[in-house]
């Protein structure tokens, strides 16, 4: 629920980007990607862990795990911003609760940029500047125009958010397409533009009250793009900021696999409304595209597709969107968990860092060395 080239087949889509409909063909790769020695099995070492303090630092509910430009590592948690060291070492807590400077009331994404962390404090709008000391030196408050507001970052020339409305719905439950509306803030001016707009299928109980049936994942790519996945099937698209338009869209053909069965105890996600209590639709097929990582100039695409015993499939792709490579990546149950959840992993030149949490509701987190 939302938050309570090998091309051998040529289609076409289209974007909307501020009402004008621009078409791109989407290509589709073969069977079988570039390497060799695909289909292998890669098994990730453990090499560091980072537990719960409980006096300095605690995870509650850990999130938007990524790594600074010296290596270091941050992470969100309840009225925290964590930074870590590469070696595991805590740093200092850079949230200050308040509406001051250099302070926040509900730090929601950060992002990296001239080797300064940028905060973001979703109500009201603003943004922290923190030096590599932790030292916050500058403050922008935004233009509350838009109530919901998604952080991605500086790219290319623009600071690029994500909005979304409560889709406007009457009757009968029902599966209706809305839009996730990419926008530009102008610090000069302190206004939005907006951008491309992507339809994510979801399903509508009532008014302001819906489950997600796509996933919308929007992740920084390069100095100026965005690498998209916006469907239930397999499709990433890459969205260059600057031009504001698809560059290229692509995916490979792909045996879609069911969602993974409910644990014992475990129900369906349910919505209450008036006190009537709806229940997430079933559906016959996980979407085929679960997280986006990205190293360097190729993209991870973590697929539904999962072994018990090698692990999950991941997909690897140019900036382009040719097929190069595809292994399985076998990691213990939690890692596989966090790996498939966006902002719960991040990666490195070598490793793989990961939140990983228990049945008992405990939090860790994990890095991981890569030979591949």
């Amino acid at each position: 629920m939302k938050k309570c080239r090998l091309p051998l087949v040529v289609a076409v889509f289209l974007v909307i980007s501020a009402g004008i409909s621009i078409g791109q063909e989407t290509f589709v790769n073969s069977t079988k990607p570039v390497a060799a020695n695909a289909g292998r099995v890669i098994t990730p070492t453990e090499v560091l862990i980072i537990e719960d303090s409980g006096e300095k630092y605690y995870f509650k509910y850990p999130n938007a795990l990524k790594t600074g430009p010296d290596g270091s590592i941050f992470v969100i948690d309840e009225n925290q911003f964590l930074q870590f060291d590469k070696a595991g070492k805590f740093l200092r807590n850079l949230f200050k609760k308040g509406q001051g400077p250099g302070e926040m009331t509900r730090m929601q994404n950060f992002a990296f940029f001239e080797g300064a962390a940028i905060a973001f404090s979703d109500y009201p709008p603003k943004l922290v500047w923190f030096d590599g000391a932790g030292k916050s030196f500058k403050n922008a408050s935004l233009n509350p125009k838009y109530r919901f507001l998604r952080f991605h970052g500086r790219i290319g020339r623009r600071w690029v958010f994500e909005t979304y409305d409560f889709p406007a719905h009457s009757g009968d439950p029902a599966y209706i397409e809305h839009s996730d509306q990419l926008l530009a803030w102008d610090e000069p001016v302190n206004d939005w533009m907006p951008l491309s707009a992507f339809p994510v299928q979801i399903y509508v109980v009532s008014p302001g009250a819906f489950f997600d049936v796509g996933n919308f994942l929007a992740v920084p790519f390069g100095d100026r793009y965005l690498a998209i996945s916006h469907t239930p099937d397999y499709l990433i698209k890459i969205f260059d900021v600057d031009t504001n338009r698809v560059v290229h869209s692509f995916r490979r053909n792909y045996e879609r696999v069911p969602p993974p069965p409910l644990k014992p105890g475990q129900h369906p996600p349910t919505i209450s409304v008036n006190g009537k209590s709806f229940m997430a639709p079933e559906s016959k097929y996980a979407n085929d595209v679960s997280n986006i990582l990205v190293r360097g100039d190729r993209l991870w695409v973590i697929t539904s597709t999962v072994d018990k015993k090698k692990g999950v499939v991941v997909d690897i792709f140019d900036g382009e969107g040719i097929y190069r490579d595809s292994f399985y990546l076998n990691l213990p149950e939690p890692a596989l968990n966090a790996i498939r959840f966006p902002l719960k992993s991040a990666l490195t030149e070598d490793a793989l860092l990961m939140i990983e949490w228990n049945d008992e509701g405990t939090f860790a987190i994990k890095k991981y060395k890569i030979e591949e």
